[in-house]
């Protein structure tokens, strides 16, 4: 009989480390663990110069490389997250961890807007989060789940008539010019069509001098329409305009206006606009466009399309007749083309959710949209990043049976708050970006009726829905947990499937939900979650349904 010797070996860079095996040390890899990998080491106390390169406050976070052997070596490449030493001993106690923990570390310091850039494809917004945090870190190929994380949400556009279909009113000119409904559109048939009555700037309102939509002090709204010249020459410019007012209908504060934006007589390409944050004492907007450009009286150019909502990014126009598309539906809030019309998404998913904001950490800002959509996001122990689903098993497979292999196991079967449920709520709870606060909730049930309902509160905007469904599903393998010790097999790993026989108790299969390798004692600790299967099942077979050398009658 062979018995296998363990052997222990650790480094930092090329300088090797005195492994205290005796002393303790572990590894523990764990499918729902952030780090996946975590560690406990206990060395020799090295040189100063070396116990220096091990200090985690580095600049450069210091790695160790331990290597574990039973004939085949394994390798687990982590970094340093806390350093021990007990001086009596001359022992240096070190915990590592895999890079997640590096993500928990990194945080803007102001607010970054670019992951909106990538929302088509969560896997670029991870990515661009990953090289962050940790410059050249990147996702594996495969798994390639990914999933379009694009924000939709609903917005009010406030102005009552944006397209001038039916009726010039309530538009009015503001100086310098008199309006008309023209017989030309963008979206319609018609538009705000508006004639020079003086040189110099003129003005264009959506509404009646004096009044406009009704604002609350410290929001931020977006003034924005589309235009074109009746000709070519002489070149115009076209700009948006806020006035704020009181109630008494005085102004609150300077205008304030956006960017020239050049007008062509071909197309409604130039979309002027302005985003402010309505001014302590403001109560409505007298929303204006402004024109330059005019030399003598005549037919100038046209607006249509006007848009004016809560909000702090640009988005396409709408009205409440625009046709409704996979994403959103639309409506009048009364009249058609006489009242406020809103944009309603089918499945709501908060923008503020794709903002990194400053002293977020990359895996908070992370976790809450991965989890939407039903994946976890894991490093191994080979700084091998992956998006894994909810289906995903790791290589290999383990053969777990009572006297052969198994030298102690435990089983536990529980309904318990927070082991198995079969309904979930997550609440999502965060402060906008205008400081007002927002919940929403994610709600999500296996069957009806259901019999046990989880509450979790998110500290984190909404992603959209998911998230509940997720960790309900993965709860149903939860009711029943075993615990089995048995030696070492440096080819385990967590999410790998097993089978396991334990005495007095039917077969189980299961994915290992978390392993831990003890240094002192060789041996390993496997957590799983089970069902059992018949002992003569397919789940049974050893190798594949394709292994067998007659039918599948054969079982």
């Amino acid at each position: 009989m062979t018995t296998a010797i363990h052997t222990y070996a650790a480094s930092i860079g090329t300088t090797p480390l005195s492994v205290r095996s005796d002393s303790g040390g572990s590894i523990t890899l764990d499918a729902a663990s952030a780090p996946h990998v975590k560690g406990a080491l206990v060395i020799a106390r090295p040189s100063a110069a070396t116990l220096a390169a091990l200090d985690p406050r580095n600049s450069i976070v210091p790695r160790v490389v331990v290597t574990a052997s039973a004939g085949i070596p394994r390798t687990f490449n982590l970094h340093v997250r806390d350093l021990g030493i007990t001086h009596l001993g001359a022992l240096v106690s070190l915990t590592l961890a895999s890079d997640e923990g590096l993500l928990d570390d990194y945080a803007p310091l102001e607010d970054d807007r670019t992951p909106r850039q990538y929302e088509a494809s969560l896997r670029a917004v991870v990515g661009y989060v990953l090289n962050k945090a940790i410059p050249g870190a990147t996702l594996e190929a495969s798994p390639a789940n990914d999933a379009n994380v694009t924000a939709y949400w609903a917005v009010t556009n406030l102005l009552a008539n944006p397209t001038v279909e039916t009726a010039l009113a309530p538009w009015t000119n503001g100086g310098n010019c008199s309006l008309f409904h023209a017989s030309v559109g963008r979206t319609g048939t018609t538009s705000c069509g508006f004639n020079s009555s003086a040189a110099g700037l003129l003005a264009v309102m959506p509404h009646a001098l004096n009044s406009g939509p009704n604002v609350t002090p410290g929001k931020s709204y977006v003034l924005a329409a589309h235009a074109q010249q009746y000709q070519a020459s002489p070149a115009r410019s076209i700009r948006a305009g806020i006035r704020w007012l009181n109630a008494a209908n005085m102004p609150v504060g300077p205008d304030v206006e956006g960017a020239w934006v050049p007008m062509t007589s071909t197309d409604w390409a130039a979309r002027p606009y302005v985003i402010a944050t309505a001014p302590p004492g403001a109560s409505k907007a007298e929303t204006f466009w402004r024109v330059t450009g005019s030399t003598a009286a005549g037919q100038i150019g046209y607006v249509d399309d006007a848009m004016f909502y809560e909000g702090n990014e640009l988005i396409p126009a709408f009205n409440g007749s625009t046709v409704a598309s996979a994403t959103y539906t639309y409506g009048w809030a009364g009249t058609a083309h006489a009242s406020a019309s809103t944009r309603t998404p089918v499945l709501e998913r908060s923008p503020d959710a794709l903002i990194w904001r400053a002293g977020q950490t990359a895996m908070a800002f992370l976790h809450s949209l991965i989890q939407a959509n039903g994946l976890r996001l894991v490093c191994d122990e080979q700084r091998k990043w992956t998006l894994r689903g909810e289906l995903y098993q790791a290589p290999g497979a383990l053969t777990l049976r009572h006297a052969v292999n198994v030298i102690d196991a435990d089983e536990k079967i529980s309904r318990g708050a927070g082991f198995w449920y079969d309904a979930r709520v997550t609440r999502y709870k965060w402060v906008d970006l205008d400081g007002i606060p927002q919940e929403r909730v994610d709600a999500y049930a296996l069957t009806t009726p259901y019999t046990r309902l989880t509450l979790v509160d998110v500290d984190a905007a909404y992603p959209g829905p998911g998230r509940s469904e997720y960790a309900v599903r993965r709860a149903q393998g939860v009711g029943r947990e075993v615990t089995v010790e048995t030696v070492s097999d440096w080819t385990a790993r967590a999410e790998q499937p097993a089978s396991i026989l334990l005495e007095g108790a039917p077969l189980q299969a299961a994915n290992t939900q978390s392993v831990t390798f003890d240094f002192t004692t060789d041996r390993m600790t496997i957590s799983a979650r089970t069902v059992e299967i018949g002992a003569r099942s397919i789940n049974a077979l050893t190798g594949t349904i394709n292994a067998l050398t007659g039918t599948i009658n054969n079982l």
